[in-house]
């Protein structure tokens, strides 16, 4: 991205207007989920810290650490997938707002931020489909089985 000059505004308008930026190369699908994420920071700094207006006011602590637990305590829990997702893209906001000259403390989301993955297991094989995959094994000469080395 381009450098531009830093806007004196205050940080939802700068915010904003950065996501309206990015809506010039990025697809419609992924400015909206990048103003959702926008909308749920912005409305916990409006409850939890209604004097931060500007953009060199945040923190790492209070601010943002507070943004993650509160986003832990929904009513309506947020997946560990949704929460990771808010946080990648509100710290994609910062990084390109710092490297644009914007005054921002360095180090405010951190990758040990990010909840973990979730990790599936496969389903297990139905007894049925199990006793066919065995029957299949001994009969194949070619193939190791724990019971049977070749």
């Amino acid at each position: 991205m381009t450098r531009s000059r830093p806007s004196r505004g205050n940080l939802e308008e700068i915010l904003k207007d950065h996501i309206r930026t990015l809506a010039t190369t990025l697809q419609p699908e992924t400015i909206l989920s990048y103003g959702t994420a926008l909308n749920h920071f912005l409305a916990y700094l409006r409850i939890a810290f209604p004097k931060v207006r500007h953009l060199s006011q945040l923190r790492r602590h209070p601010h943002l650490l507070g943004w993650f637990r509160w986003l832990c305590e929904q009513n309506r829990p947020l997946s560990n997938a949704t929460r990771r997702k808010y946080l990648n893209q509100l710290r994609r906001l910062f990084y390109d707002l710092a490297d644009n000259g914007h005054p921002l403390q360095p180090g405010l989301i951190l990758s040990e931020d990010l909840p973990p993955r979730q990790h599936y297991l496969p389903r297990p094989l139905s007894p049925q489909d199990d006793q066919l995959l065995q029957q299949e094994l001994w009969r194949v000469p070619t193939i190791c089985t724990p019971m049977r080395c070749c």
